[in-house]
């Protein structure tokens, strides 16, 4: 099957694959070919991708939405971050901004948005392939 993962800048992922793991609002989900139609609101968190070859990818969404239409899962997502594009010192960046906003009126619900960013940044991260060191 065809996995478009889309954000407004760009086209993080446009290739084939073998299954998709999607960050639902009420749970993983699990997509592989002839999968069902189905349309679902993605929540903050770790978008994997299973290529032909057995190896995977991981991206970071920041929510979104995902169609799954005859065998091929369009993501589309405000914001994505793919395994070229997360290093530890941007998810510690990205904790930081965190913790910088302790404190903010009204923080409850935006708190919670920006914490399961980072979590899935982490997730995300730590499904990548070792990077050799420069």
């Amino acid at each position: 099957m065809r996995v478009r993962v889309l954000s407004p800048s760009r086209a993080a992922f446009d290739g084939e694959a073998l299954a998709v793991g999607l960050p639902a609002f009420d749970g993983g989900w699990g997509v592989m070919a002839n999968h069902a139609p189905l349309v679902a609101a993605l929540a903050p968190g770790c978008l994997h991708v299973t290529r032909p070859d057995g190896s995977g990818l991981a991206f970071a969404v920041r929510g979104g939405y995902a169609q799954v239409r005859d065998n091929v899962v369009t993501v589309l997502a405000p914001e994505c971050l793919g395994p070229d594009e997360l290093t530890p010192e941007l998810v510690e960046a990205e904790a930081g901004k965190v913790q910088g906003a302790a404190g903010i009126a009204g923080e409850g619900s935006e708190r919670a948005r920006q914490l399961a960013w980072v979590r899935a940044c982490r997730t995300a991260l730590e499904q990548a392939p070792q990077r050799p060191k420069t």
